[in-house]
């Protein structure tokens, strides 16, 4: 991963902020975990995030559903052309991580009709396939697989217009397999609305901070959770 160059620099560059919009998803039942989420979105120079909770406890899906529909609406007021990223309670980032959105979101730029969504979570499971499928004019990421439910939603990079299309696929997706997470939903969606999934290669610029409370049994399931070599609070200095 190319990392931006931080010399003679007080202010990372990034996507400025009336172009960003952020927020994140909490059911509020890891309040140690949102709060450290919060502080290092905070401390990466992101603009105010939204924090949507989900106080009805209706699952992951429909909340994650919600989120999203609620971030487009406040990202099309905001500005139009911009981007969306939509992340989970469970998450630590890198000082340096707004500084590098900007070269990621020039990197996407040239392919926003095209894409649904972009993670920039990338998993220990998911790491070999990403590197085995590079998008060429837009690394450094990889296409992941379509309605797999591996990839996650700890950190997804949306165009701003891309939730227009996704949303609706999401509802008739989430209709026809009430039992899907909102991962699995999310792919499916993009697949379905004929729009591309990609995942950001190893080294993650995200860490999966809740992977420690995981009990899951499927061994491709725990490493879904695992960061690929996070960049670590070191990262770019």
């Amino acid at each position: 991963m190319d990392r931006p160059d931080r010399s003679n620099r007080t202010d990372p560059p990034g996507p400025p902020t009336g172009k960003l919009t952020a927020g994140v998803l909490t059911n509020l039942a890891r309040p140690a975990l949102l709060a450290a989420t919060l502080r290092s979105l905070a401390r990466s120079g992101l603009p105010p995030l939204h924090l949507h909770v989900d106080g009805a406890g209706r699952g992951h899906a429909q909340a994650y559903l919600d989120a999203l529909c609620r971030l487009a609406e406040a990202g099309r007021n905001a500005c139009p052309g911009g981007w969306i990223l939509l992340c989970e309670d469970d998450i630590a980032v890198p000082a340096g991580f707004r500084g590098y959105l900007g070269p990621l979101c020039a990197a996407l730029r040239a392919h926003r009709g095209r894409l649904g969504f972009a993670s920039l979570y990338c998993s220990v499971g998911y790491r070999d396939w990403v590197a085995a499928h590079p998008v060429g004019d837009a690394l450094p990421f990889g296409r992941l697989i379509a309605n797999d439910g591996y990839a996650g939603t700890q950190c997804i990079l949306f165009p701003a217009e891309s939730p227009a299309t996704l949303l609706p696929a999401m509802r008739r997706c989430r209709a026809a397999q009430p039992d899907w997470n909102g991962d699995r939903l999310l792919g499916r969606a993009a697949e379905v609305a004929g729009l591309e999934a990609w995942c950001h290669a190893a080294p993650s610029p995200v860490d999966h901070r809740g992977r420690a409370e995981s009990t899951l049994d499927s061994r491709a399931d725990n490493l879904a959770m695992i960061a690929a070599d996070y960049v670590g609070d070191a990262w770019g200095e």
